[in-house]
């Protein structure tokens, strides 16, 4: 009882980052610029929020691979993102990036048999998705799905296989 918010806080009154330890190695810092960073002791430049994971160049230590994890049970997202902007080229809410042959820059996963892995929604348009399972669903006006091939011999945009075919 009591606690006043401008006097009872944890953190620093000068400009110095926080750091957060365990074990004498650091887990956390808040740079006195604002930035918050975990298991590293610099964020990428522009970034607010920064989690290093097991193997990342510059972790302090092998905390495990998955860096950011959501959990949700019932309705609501496990991880949100949003960008309000009407003007910016490129403008992401949510954006995932992969380097290796066989990764992925984004990938969903849906465990049930009738479920859909991943739902793009564009345009304004109303989503909809089959009931019946599917990897993916995207919804748009005038065009549900796009895809470009920039290799001029080989290049594909998007392909679809149906009937129980395999590719």
């Amino acid at each position: 009882a009591g606690t006043n918010a401008a006097t009872n806080f944890v953190g620093t009154t000068d400009a110095n980052d926080f750091v957060t330890k365990t074990n004498n190695t650091e887990r956390m810092r808040a740079l006195q610029s604002g930035p918050t960073v975990v298991n590293n002791p610099a964020p990428f430049a522009g970034d607010v929020f920064s989690v290093y994971g097991t193997g990342y160049a510059g972790a302090i230590s092998p905390l495990g691979d998955w860096a950011i994890n959501g959990y949700v049970n019932g309705t609501g997202a496990g991880v949100y993102g949003e960008n309000l902007s009407t003007t910016g080229a490129g403008s992401t809410g949510v954006f995932g990036y992969g380097a290796s042959l066989t990764g992925f820059g984004v990938r969903g996963f849906n465990a049930n048999a009738s479920g859909t892995g991943i739902i793009g929604v564009g345009n304004n348009a109303t989503g909809s998705y089959i009931t019946t399972g599917s990897g993916g669903a995207f919804t748009g006006n005038p065009m549900g799905a796009y895809g470009l091939g920039r290799t001029v011999a080989n290049g594909t945009g998007l392909v679809g296989v149906g009937n129980d075919n395999t590719a």
